[in-house]
């Protein structure tokens, strides 16, 4: 049985009795803090915690285990590892940060999580995409008026290749979104 998947099941005694050392990762460099929060494993979280597991440790892709809350919907876990000195602002290999993801559920306690410690708001991914246009892909109406006047941006943002908030709800064929665009008075056509 793997100490992964042990972890992720929060058999706290089996990772006691295989655990080896502290930067242990599997093949695609997943720690077992990774494996944890994926499971809520809130013993194991602990024990490597109090054992200085560094939370800031990536996986083959640069995510953290804070992507993971993000990505999940884990605040608790997150408000932890940010007390044990998570970076909010840890970029992946997209140039994505955690906040990307938070937005792209819709998370607007984790989103105001993340920028209340510090999170980026105007970092841009390697495709010129900020978190807004995440809330967007993901049809979040409820967090894209956060988002914006929370970063200072105008509803007329547009990306590196002249593409406006409308351009991209457009892709993603929300119709809330759309009218939500719309109704900030949004050239449909610009």
């Amino acid at each position: 049985m793997s100490i992964f998947l042990k972890a992720t099941e929060n058999d706290l005694d089996y990772v006691k009795l295989h655990f080896t050392h502290i930067e242990m990762v599997d093949e695609k460099k997943k720690s077992l803090l990774h494996y944890a929060v994926l499971g809520s494993a809130m013993d194991v979280i602990q024990f490597l915690l109090d054992q200085d597991i560094n939370v800031n440790m990536a996986d083959q892709h640069g995510e953290t285990p804070l992507f993971d809350c993000a990505r999940k919907g884990k605040l608790d876990i997150a408000k932890l590892l940010i007390t044990r000195f998570a970076s909010v602002n840890v970029e992946n290999r997209q140039g994505e940060l955690p906040i990307h993801l938070a937005a792209h559920k819709g998370d607007i306690d984790m989103i105001k999580l993340l920028i209340e410690t510090g999170s980026y708001l105007n970092k841009k991914t390697v495709e010129d995409k900020l978190p807004v246009h995440y809330a967007i892909a993901g049809g979040r109406v409820d967090v894209i008026p956060f988002l914006l006047k929370e970063s200072k941006q105008s509803w007329f943002l547009k990306d590196a290749y002249g593409n406006t908030l409308m351009h991209h709800a457009t892709k993603t064929s929300s119709v809330l979104t759309i009218e939500m665009l719309l109704n900030q008075n949004l050239d449909p056509n610009a």
